[in-house]
């Protein structure tokens, strides 16, 4: 916005009425300067997010059946790259997925910018695709043009939503195949393992299953996949006491993906291959920043 560059007319010593008006028109000029500086933009409101960068209230997300979700009320700043403005909705929504694939995959859920007048919001200013977001720094969210990110699901091969739950900042969802798996096998070396969870996302919930045998320790360690560290941590292990007695052990745990959903894991020195079985599934994942 052009600042006005008009000079005020200079008020001497209120001597005769002429000096009041030029008060009054002095007044005037300074508050036409202040109601244009703060006359917001057709896109915004007065209380814009100019403040508040990729600001997020987010809902609930529910599942409510094979391609339609429940969303409760919500806020998020939106911006196009240009303009900032905030959009809401006060009641809940059902939305329905209309991308949804038969390949198990993610289908992802926008505010659809362009379809958006007001900052009221109903169903039909939401859109999904398979096509996933990407993180812009200058706008501190999750974006695909000028739509922003706001949830992923997952597709199954039927063509339907994963069944899920969500609070807060975790997704969780039905369990499938195996990310990673261990059997009868000595993994000496750091080896990368890709995590079921969508391309925004470096936090996930993995459920871990080891079976053991023998008079020994067998287990699983792991980092983050790039790491230098020896290890964040040892998981999955047991100790059973005769060589003839089998066990199991079951742990849910949350890990730290590098960029691609990857971490690196080996089985531990202790293991020997005879006694080496171990199957992670991812069960969630957690809402990055900017979403």
């Amino acid at each position: 916005m052009a600042m006005e560059t008009t000079n005020p007319t200079s008020v001497g010593a209120p001597t005769k009425k002429s000096h009041y008006d030029d008060v009054f028109g002095n007044t005037t000029w300074i508050w036409s300067i202040l109601d244009k500086y703060l006359t917001p933009s057709a896109k915004a409101t007065l209380l814009d997010n100019r403040l508040l960068p990729g600001y997020v209230q987010r809902p609930q997300f529910s599942f409510a059946s094979t391609n339609s979700i429940t969303i409760s009320p919500g806020v998020y700043e939106l911006n196009d790259g240009t303009t900032s403005r905030m959009v809401y909705w006060d009641s809940d929504l059902t939305y329905t997925f209309s991308n949804l694939t038969t390949v198990t995959t993610w289908c992802y859920l926008y505010l659809d910018e362009s379809a958006i007048s007001t900052g009221l919001l109903t169903t039909s200013e939401f859109t999904d695709s398979t096509v996933k977001s990407t993180y812009i720094p200058a706008r501190h969210g999750h974006y695909n043009g000028s739509d922003r990110c706001i949830l992923a699901v997952r597709s199954n091969t039927a063509g339907e939503i994963q069944y899920f739950a969500h609070e807060g900042d975790y997704f969780q969802y039905s369990a499938g195949s195996s990310d990673i798996s261990i059997a009868a096998t000595i993994v000496s070396a750091w080896t990368t393992g890709t995590l079921k969870i969508p391309p925004f996302a470096q936090k996930a919930a993995v459920h871990w299953f080891a079976w053991f045998s023998g008079h020994e320790e067998n287990g699983m360690i792991y980092r983050t996949a790039g790491s230098s560290v020896t290890a964040w941590g040892i998981r999955c292990v047991g100790l059973h006491s005769t060589s003839t007695q089998l066990g199991q052990d079951t742990n849910q745990l949350n890990m730290i993906t590098n960029s691609s959903q990857e971490v690196e894991y080996m089985t531990d020195s202790t293991s020997t291959a005879a006694n080496v079985a171990i199957t992670g599934y991812t069960n969630g994942y957690y809402f990055p920043k900017g979403m």
